[in-house]
């Protein structure tokens, strides 16, 4: 996981986060199945983007991935009862955007050693071979 619960309290304050997850009937507390199924999708999402050069998941997690998760997870929580606000899609965006850039290699993962956990390449790809030609034009 690229954030945790902790991590959330850390970055926005346990009152954000129970504000975030309580759902109907409300408990005022943090609802833990709301927070880990956004905590798996946002890790989901975040394996698309930097699957191609690193192999995922991330271990150990760079402090950045961490730090730009909590910021996603924000964002895909809001919309019920939260309301998404132009800095919580700011902080969504330039997520997206950093992944995107350590996708094409224009930046790197602050924490992760030279070339470790770059995912190896593959040469499995189909080949086809043809048994010959059945038909000749012209020669009957």
């Amino acid at each position: 996981m690229y954030a945790t619960k902790q991590d959330l309290i850390n970055k926005f304050g346990e009152r954000e986060v129970i504000a975030l997850t309580d759902r109907e009937p409300y408990q005022h507390a943090v609802n833990d199945a709301v927070l880990n199924d956004a905590i798996a999708a946002v890790c989901a999402e975040i394996d698309s983007y930097i699957s191609p050069r690193y192999a995922v998941p991330l271990n150990p997690v760079p402090k950045i991935v961490s730090y730009m998760a909590c910021d996603m997870v924000r964002y895909y929580l809001t919309g019920a009862a939260a309301t998404e606000t132009d800095p919580i899609a700011m902080r969504y965006k330039n997520a997206i955007k950093y992944f995107v850039e350590v996708s094409k290699g224009a930046v790197t993962m602050g924490g992760m050693p030279n070339n470790a956990g770059v995912a190896p390449t593959v040469d499995n790809t189909v080949q086809m071979t043809s048994g010959g030609r059945v038909f000749v034009r012209g020669d009957y």
